[in-house]
């Protein structure tokens, strides 16, 4: 897509900004569509018809500048998917159109995958990243705020479904309690990680509107994640900075600290805070998550068939138990370890091909990788794709501050 910013090169330019604003569009899909339901299929035009149509376009559009190998390999990724799904709906008497539909993932995140590694972020240094970032962030923290004040805020979560509970955990934008709080601390662990060297003032602002953001959550996994991007910055600044700096940052911190921890025993935060250490405190920290783990191993080593295809949709809730709600044990329940395997290595394929070691994307893998195995449920649309855009923009950014120090 894209070395070149010539006459020949204005439409993969094009595509391009399309790919890159379109992750600034997940972020706010579902408000529109919490507005404007429309659906076709059962799937939400403006969370999926919308996007997925644009990215395959400029995919389509661009076919021939993809990777050849990836290209194959993906050809052979979704017809193995095709003929597991065919074998389910046949040997399962599943619904064939409602499985692709649902598992629709396995579509969406290699095709971005492929588009993502044709972008040449130096082509597009006018679109204001951070900024925009910041405000996709901003936007969940006002509904955030509203929430706390009693004030009408979007909720974006079927109250029909089998699993709604009332007055439960704040489901956000995003429609989940650890869904929203672990994609609007994502935001937050990639502005950090893209620039440790953002003055004080302005880290400060991005972090507590990101602890408001996630705070009515009461999500571990969120609180854990923006730990992860305040102890980055911190390291990183008390290790390179100047003394002036390191004394500022400590100082300020600390101000900060100290009044959320006064104004959460004056208001509604003090609440949220409460039902968060109980959630710490409380005897089972994993939330059930081994019992479900031990629930997808005795489902799927049922027969030897399951290996190959995953086990029947049925059987993921059964008698009060559930299959653990991470990526590593739904994907290979749903298609088997076969498929599983390839879909992993397909992707560690791509990602190795530019990986670069380094503090803060190693740092951001990790957390990834934990968000996977904990609490992700499956790849779901709006965080994968700010996952492989952060992981790609952190090679861009890590470039940009090599050349500014090799310059200097």
């Amino acid at each position: 897509m894209l070395e070149k910013q010539d006459k020949g090169n204005k439409e993969i330019i094009f595509g391009q900004k399309v790919v890159i604003y379109l992750c600034f569009y997940f972020g706010i899909a579902a408000i529109l569509d919490f507005f404007l339901k429309i659906k076709f299929l059962g799937l939400s035009f403006f969370v999926t018809i919308l996007p997925y149509s644009l990215l395959a376009f400029v995919f389509f559009k661009n076919l021939r500048k993809i990777n050849a190998l990836h290209k194959f390999l993906y050809v052979i990724l979704v017809g193995l998917f095709l003929i597991i799904v065919l074998l389910r709906s046949l040997y399962y008497n599943e619904n064939l159109i409602n499985l692709i539909g649902t598992n629709r993932y396995v579509f969406f995140v290699p095709l971005v995958l492929m588009l993502f590694e044709r972008i040449n972020f130096d082509n597009l240094r006018n679109v204001k990243v951070s900024f925009f970032l910041f405000i996709i962030l901003a936007i969940h923290a006002v509904n955030s705020v509203f929430y706390i004040s009693g004030l009408p805020f979007i909720e974006h979560v079927d109250v029909l479904a089998d699993d709604y509970v009332a007055f439960g955990r704040f489901g956000g934008i995003m429609g989940g309690a650890n869904v929203q709080a672990v994609f609007t601390s994502t935001i937050y662990l990639i502005l950090v990680l893209s620039n440790w060297r953002m003055s004080l003032s302005r880290f400060i602002i991005i972090s507590i509107v990101a602890i408001v953001a996630v705070m009515p959550t009461v999500s571990k996994g969120g609180a854990l994640i923006l730990l992860f991007g305040l102890s980055y910055y911190v390291f990183k600044n008390i290790s390179s900075g100047s003394v002036v700096r390191k004394i500022s940052l400590v100082t300020i911190l600390s101000i900060v600290v100290l009044f959320f921890m006064y104004e959460s025993y004056l208001s509604n935060l003090g609440l949220l805070y409460t039902a968060f250490s109980n959630r710490l405190e409380a005897d089972d920290i994993s939330s059930g998550r081994w019992e479900r783990l031990d629930y997808f191993w005795s489902i799927i080593n049922e027969n030897l068939v399951r290996y190959f295809i995953g086990a029947p949709g049925s059987a993921l809730t059964q008698g009060g138990n559930d299959v653990s709600d991470n990526v590593f044990t739904l994907l290979p329940v749903n298609f088997g370890f076969v498929f599983s395997l390839i879909f992993f290595s397909y992707m560690a394929i791509i990602v190795r091909n530019y990986y670069r070691n380094a503090f803060n994307l190693n740092l951001f893998l990790l957390t990834i990788f934990i968000v996977s195995l904990v609490n992700n449920s499956i790849i779901w649309t709006a965080w994968s794709y700010y996952v492989i855009f952060g992981f790609f923009y952190l090679l861009h950014t890590n470039k940009v501050s090599k050349e500014l120090v090799t310059n200097s």
